[in-house]
Formats: structure tokens, C-alpha cells, sequence
């Protein structure tokens, strides 16, 4: 069905792939062309099924009809393509295959199948490259075992990140309330050792992103002076988050964001780049920076939304609520406020339940399959670019931003700033 030029779907049909509960599917570059980056995870990694209706909005299916008439709709379809002259036809689908092998389809199908080889090889007990990993270290807890230990003492309160283990499960909390949870130097300073500590512990098989209180994380904290942030040079520091984006990207476990209140800047971008983003109701995601000059992540959007969407999410620097955010690719899945938390760790139960050494490759294909098309690539111009154009920001400029921070509130300067999108600034 993946491979069909076009799709038609009754309404009770159901689309799957559950053998990755077993091994791997062989074809998963294909839905990386079909589908959105969160849509393909949460299909691929539970290997669970999809309504008609599910696989339309996500674009494994081209359109749904009514069982009783399915068969019409079938029969219509083919006389009209029947219609078509057929070197028009044979034209636009060698244009559009080749736009896809362009965009590395076929190279990413065949690492794929070598991928799957080697995750055979260990689910086997065979030998593989030692990269890879071994059977011992890539063994997932299964639900039907005792939780864990946890293995970190009891957090304080006053701790900018809260740790929690829940079975297989690690829960990684911003805990700055007062402040949104505003990303400072201390706080991602915990927050990369505990996320590098949760990947490297072999009784975590999901990692969950949460924050406390009304927010998710307000991004970056502007109250922090420049000179007080590590490797504080524009360029350095532009990489340093950067690099935090494709740590949680390149992580071979997968990463879920439960977002409820506003995931702003810097946090939308560490959303962005997690396997699975479960939203509350409540929750509101959105870049305003790209309305100055630009995120060093940004590039991460086009790979993760639909191109026009992507290029209004970007350009405008809008605040989406969680459905238009659903709609658009950058959510998962949308739940009610007090139901966020236990909607994401029972996810990362769930995915505890598929053997580490089959997720793990299924997370590298679908990432490769992104390398392919030119993530990677996509975002080191970007980092360029723009370092390139934070030269030419006045130092006088930044200097009396952080004055104006500081003697008249964060929240004046951020009015002022955003005073003229305020129109049509919120979906």
C-alpha cells in the first residue's frame, strides 16, 4: 500500500506494521516520503495499527470512502487515470520518483537492509559490529518484569531538574516554575548530563520531557547575560544548542516531550527533535526569535511539518495551539492537562515492550533516511548562515536589550519586541 501511486481506503481498513514488534520492516524509508517524522515513529516504533481515516491525515493513505462504496470508488479512479494519456502519466511518476531518489530514498532503503540484518544478527545472539552494541547492553525491560531500582536519590524541591524513574522509564522535569521554566546555564548544564546518564543506563528504555507547572519551558533565559553562558561567542554558542538538538535526535533510545502550557524557542526546538511530542490541551508551541533573525534549529521544522506549514510556523514566528500544531506533524498526539503525564510514561512503558535492538535500528533507519534528504547538511548551513548574520548585530544593541531587562522586566521588553506581530500572531 506504500508503495501504490495512489491509495483509496475503506473506512474500516486498518494499516500496520507489527512485525517491528518482532524484527523490522524492510521498506521504512518509504513512509519517510509518505508521512511526517512523528507520524512514522509512532506508527513504526509500536509496530500498532492505523484507521483509514489516521493513515489519510497522515498521507499513507490518499483518500477514504465508505465500504459500501468502495468498489465504485475504485472503478471510478482507474477510468479516470485510464483517461490520462499515458506518456503524461509515465512523465510525472519518473519526475516524481526521481525527486524522491534525489531526495535519497533508495540509498536510505538499502542501509535500511542492512540494518536489519545486523538487528537479526542480535536478536539471534550472532555477531555484529561492535558499534552496534551487544545483546546484553541492548536488551529492553519487558512490562511483565519488576521495575527497576531507581538509581537516583530523591530530588530536592529547589532543583532546577527533577529526575524520576518509573519502571523502564526515565522522567527528566524542568523545575524553574517561577520562571516558566526558562532554560539557564545551570539547568541545561543537568539537564545534558542526566539525558547522556539516562542513554547510557541500560534499564531505561524511554526518556520522558516534562516541565512543572503552566509551561513546558518559555526557551531560553533572556535574564541571563551574555557573558554568563558557556561558550557565550555567537558562533560557539549557536553550536552548543545545536548540538543539545541532535543529541536528542541521534539518542538510540526514543525521547518523548510531554508538553502542557507554552514550549517556546530553544524548548519548541528540543520538542521538535524527540521521537514522540504529547501535548495537553493547554499546551502552545512556537519560535518567536525567527522574528529577529532566526533559530539555530530551525531547519530541524521542515523535515518534521509539511512545507507550507513549515514555512508559516517559520516565517511568522506564531504561537500554535495543540491541535494546529497536531495538524501540522509537530505533535503526536493531543490529551487533556491531567492526563499528560500518564499518557507519556504509558508510552514509553509501551515502547519498553518492543526489543531494544529492533527500536534501535528502526530510530537509526528512519534518521538516516533524514540524513539522506539532507538534515544534517541542512542545519550546519543554517549555523552558518546565521553566526554569519549575528556579526552584524550592533554590540550597543544587545547591551541595551539586557538594560532594558533588567530595569524594566523581561516581560516589557518581550511586549515591545512582539508589539508589531501582535495581529493574527496565535492559531
Amino acid at each position: 500500500a506504500g508503495l501504490a501511486d495512489i491509495t483509496v481506503a475503506a473506512d474500516a481498513t486498518q494499516f500496520g506494521d507489527p512485525e517491528i514488534r518482532f524484527g523490522n520492516p524492510l521498506l521504512v524509508p518509504i513512509l519517510m516520503h509518505l508521512t511526517g517524522a512523528k507520524a512514522a515513529r509512532k506508527l513504526l516504533y509500536l509496530g500498532e495499527f492505523i484507521t483509514a481515516r489516521e493513515a489519510s491525515e497522515v498521507g499513507v493513505a490518499s483518500s477514504t470512502v465508505p465500504d459500501a462504496a468502495f468498489t465504485a470508488a475504485i472503478e471510478t479512479l482507474a477510468n479516470e487515470l485510464a483517461a490520462i494519456p499515458a506518456a503524461g502519466l509515465v512523465a510525472a511518476k519518473r519526475a516524481w520518483n526521481y525527486a524522491t531518489e534525489r531526495a535519497g530514498l533508495r540509498t536510505a532503503a538499502a542501509i535500511n537492509a542492512e540494518l536489519l540484518g545486523m538487528t537479526f544478527a542480535l536478536l539471534e545472539g550472532g555477531p555484529v559490529p561492535d558499534s552496534f552494541g551487544s545483546p546484553a547492553t541492548n536488551r529492553s525491560p519487558t512490562l511483565t518484569e519488576p521495575p527497576p531500582v531507581p538509581t537516583h536519590a530523591a530530588t530536592h524541591s529547589d532543583d532546577p531538574l527533577l529526575v524520576e524513574a518509573d519502571g523502564p522509564v526515565r522522567i527528566l522535569t524542568f523545575n524553574r516554575p517561577k520562571v516558566r521554566n526558562a532554560l539557564n546555564p545551570e539547568l541545561l548544564a543537568r539537564f545534558d548530563a542526566e539525558l547522556a546518564e539516562a542513554v547510557a543506563d541500560d534499564t531505561v528504555a524511554a526518556i520522558v520531557i516534562a516541565g512543572v507547572g503552566s509551561a513546558f519551558s518559555a526557551g531560553i533565559d533572556l535574564k541571563v547575560p551574555v557573558e554568563e553562558w558557556p561558550h557565550h561567542q555567537n558562533r560557539d554558542h549557536l553550536e552548543w544548542l545545536m548540538h543539545r538538538c541532535l543529541a536528542l535526535w541521534d539518542a538510540p533510545k526514543p525521547i518523548i516531550a510531554a508538553v502542557g502550557g507554552h514550549a517556546l524557542g530553544h524548548a519548541c526546538d528540543l520538542t521538535a527533535v524527540c521521537d514522540f511530542t504529547i501535548a495537553s490541551t493547554e499546551a502552545r508551541f512556537g519560535v518567536p526569535e525567527v522574528r529577529h533573525l532566526g533559530g539555530v534549529a530551525a531547519m530541524i521544522y521542515p523535515y518534521v511539518m509539511p512545507m507550507k506549514a513549515g514555512r508559516r510556523f517559520l516565517y511568522l514566528g506564531e504561537s500554535w495551539t495543540a491541535e494546529p500544531a497536531r495538524a501540522a506533524g509537530l505533535v503526536s498526539e493531543v490529551v487533556a492537562p491531567d492526563a499528560l503525564i500518564e499518557a507519556s510514561v504509558d508510552l514509553g512503558r509501551r515502547l519498553a515492550a518492543i526489543p531494544a535492538p529492533a527500536l534501535r535500528q528502526m530510530k537509526r533507519a528512519i534518521n538516516r533516511s533524514y540524513d539522506m534528504m539532507g538534515l544534517r547538511d541542512t542545519m550546519a548551513y543554517n549555523l552558518e548562515s546565521l553566526a554569519q548574520a549575528l556579526t552584524s548585530v550592533d554590540p550597543q544593541e544587545l547591551a541595551a536589550r539586557e538594560a532594558q531587562i533588567r530595569t524594566e522586566g523581561l516581560g516589557a521588553f518581550l511586549r515591545e519586541r512582539d508589539r508589531p506581530f501582535e495581529a493574527g500572531s496565535a492559531r
